[in-house]
């Protein structure tokens, strides 16, 4: 896991990430456009390469904080993912369609 407070701001960052062809799973505030988001959550990687989980967050006083989890393998990236799943399932009464 790295992190790391850098001068760009979230849009800056949303380019790159697009750039890269990442997928945002969140925005934040949650739900806001991507376009007016002050923090984002993505996923990059596909086929042989290293899943990354990047959490971007706007700073107050400007710039971003950014924090990227890399995942050394698909399976450990489908492991962690499941047990987000679980946990939700398991503590916070989600339903899933299996349920």
């Amino acid at each position: 896991m790295f992190s790391s407070k850098v001068k760009d701001t979230i849009q800056d960052l949303i380019k790159e990430q697009k750039d890269m062809g990442s997928r945002f799973i969140e925005t934040i505030p949650y739900g806001s456009s991507i376009d007016n988001c002050k923090g984002f959550i993505s996923v990059t990687g596909k086929d042989n390469e290293f899943p990354v989980l990047t959490f971007c967050i706007e700073k107050p006083a400007g710039g971003s904080i950014v924090t990227n989890m890399v995942f050394n393998s698909v399976n450990h990236f489908e492991k962690f993912a499941s047990t987000m799943l679980t946990d939700a399932v398991s503590n916070f009464n989600v339903e899933t369609e299996e349920n």
